[in-house]
């Protein structure tokens, strides 16, 4: 045992154990009541303190920015959100009242823009699904129920028809097993059934791979894409490309990578967000405010490591002003 601890403890000091690694930490110390004065004082009189309201939103972390919130709402009676409405604009405003939501709320926001769009983005709707728990996909319906009068799985199924219908739904239940330990049994069963409903017949059976790609746990569609390669010789990707076509394809994609590493995954929707003309905006800040409190520095490393740039170096060009300001703040 004592061997076996000596062995745990050099591994984390050497940094063989894994874990998240975020941009944003909890600012130390911290004083609600003293943040929300400096904030309105940088809003009163002519002209706004831009650089000031940067300094204090985007070095807090969401149950900070949460208790600054409601110090600055029974302070001066008015919500630091209607504050912002008055004193800024563009996608700096954007970014500044996001940061005054709890995450789970922003998401709800987000993803009812994301359904609302007339060119519907199903790749982005998944994204904001994935990357949240169980228990916050249940915040995410109740405040999207709240606050829309209709539920989130009502408006997925009003946007998207048949198989992806089928996918965006059964994520948006949160219904997926959380558990680390990898039934190895039923490894095998996802396997045998995998394969009977793709590359062993003519054409394929979506049902099958959308019912264990939504409801199986990372690790264990982890395993599954593992043990396939074993068992039949091709990845799982291979067998998406070969029998799924258009936003389907994409969807598993994604799953699969993700369930592989979330980390490339991210860097891959990063560079899509950023790549060509123009930058999905929205999508940009989605990932930075998401991230910047998990594993945002890591993106960061994979990012760089994929594409042999930065990922400040490539946002940067793209951002500017008090927007690009408080965008870094939040990646640094």
């Amino acid at each position: 045992m004592k061997c076996f601890l000596v062995l745990l403890l050099t591994a984390v000091l050497v940094g063989l154990v894994q874990s998240d690694t975020p941009t944003l930490y909890p600012a130390v110390p911290f004083d609600g009541e003293a943040d929300a004065v400096k904030l309105n004082q940088a809003m009163v009189g002519a002209g706004t303190n831009e650089q000031q309201l940067i300094n204090i939103l985007c070095r807090k972390v969401e149950q900070q920015r949460l208790s600054l919130s409601k110090s600055y709402l029974d302070r001066y009676g008015k919500s630091l959100k209607a504050e912002f409405d008055g004193e800024l604009s563009g996608y700096f405003k954007d970014v500044m009242q996001f940061l005054t939501y709890a995450m789970s709320d922003y998401f709800a926001l987000e993803l009812h823009r994301e359904l609302d769009k007339s060119s519907l983005n199903y790749r982005s709707v998944q994204e904001i699904l994935i990357s949240r728990s169980n228990a916050d996909i249940n915040d995410i319906n109740r405040y999207y129920f709240d606050r829309f009068g209709k539920s989130l799985l009502s408006d997925v199924g009003r946007v998207a028809r048949g198989d992806i219908n089928h996918l965006l739904s059964e994520l948006s239940k949160g219904n997926r097993a959380e558990n680390t330990i990898v039934d190895q049994e039923l490894v095998l069963r996802d396997v045998k059934d995998l394969y009977s409903a793709g590359a062993a017949i003519e054409g394929s059976n979506p049902v099958v791979f959308v019912d264990i790609f939504t409801a199986r746990s990372w690790d264990h569609l982890n395993a599954v894409c593992k043990e396939y390669i074993i068992k039949y010789a091709r990845t799982l990707e291979h067998v998406i490309k070969s029998e799924f076509t258009g936003d389907i394809q994409l969807l598993l994609l994604d799953l699969a990578q993700f369930s592989k590493n979330k980390t490339t995954y991210f860097a891959q929707r990063f560079f899509q967000a950023i790549d060509g003309p123009g930058t999905n905006d929205y999508s940009l800040i989605r990932k930075v405010i998401g991230r910047c409190e998990i594993d945002l520095a890591d993106i960061k490393v994979e990012y760089r490591k994929i594409y042999e740039e930065t990922l400040i170096g490539a946002i940067s060009g793209d951002l500017s002003g008090d927007y690009r300001k408080a965008v870094l703040a939040l990646m640094s």
